[in-house]
């Protein structure tokens, strides 16, 4: 759960790739691909 009040310097690589892919309308894409990477990291 993303903590709404944390400071952007603060802020993951992760989160603003996150924020960057919804802004562009990736969201869809982006959880496939999260979904992906997850298959891929646990094998």
């Amino acid at each position: 759960m993303r903590n709404k009040n944390r400071r952007p310097e603060l802020e993951t690589y992760r989160d603003r790739r996150e924020r960057r892919w919804e802004r562009l309308g990736l969201t869809h894409i982006k959880t496939c691909y999260m979904v992906q990477k997850e298959k891929r990291d646990n094998e």
